[in-house]
């Protein structure tokens, strides 16, 4: 049986995960992400993945309206120094699109520039101003960290539209 998660059904399975406290690896395939943003009480919010106590390894496959700056988010709550999310340590991205199956996937750059984007605002939103080294040795560190905890793969070759690999 094969069965798709729609992305009305996202939020709710992933708030469901985040009950778990010994939930170590999640796989999830054929998921599609909510694309605007989760409705509360009239009130539309960004989605964005929950904190997971034990989670380990998360395995993101064939997976559609996945934007940057979600998983952005969520990385970078792992890599704080005083983050309970710290137990993350591999993130696996395969055939991954920020649209749909038809637009590009999702990829390396584009991960770490949202995450360099939501630092820089955190960094604006701060009472103290770090200096321009400061400012750039924490963006190459989290690049590295990034690049380090996250694995993006192509295992779907398309005949034609969207960026068939590459």
């Amino acid at each position: 049986m094969s069965a798709q998660i729609v992305m009305q059904a996202t939020p709710y399975l992933f708030r469901a995960l985040a009950t778990h406290t010994q939930l170590t690896y999640v796989k999830l395939t054929n998921i599609s992400f909510p694309e605007i943003g989760v409705s509360t009480n009239g009130l539309v919010r960004p989605f964005n993945i929950p904190f997971i106590p034990s989670l380990q390894h998360l395995y993101l496959g064939q997976s559609t309206f996945l934007a940057a700056h979600t998983l952005a988010r969520f990385l970078l709550l792992s890599l704080y120094p005083d983050s309970q999310a710290r137990t993350i340590q591999k993130v696996h991205l395969v055939d991954v699109y920020e649209g749909s199956i038809w637009g590009p996937r999702l990829r390396m750059p584009r991960i770490i520039g949202a995450a360099q984007a939501l630092l820089s605002m955190e960094q604006q939103a701060s009472q103290t101003q770090p200096s321009e080294g400061d400012i750039q040795r924490r963006i190459d560190e989290l690049s590295d960290a990034i690049e380090n905890l996250v694995s993006v793969m192509v295992e779907t070759e398309r005949i034609e539209g969207g960026d068939r690999g590459y």
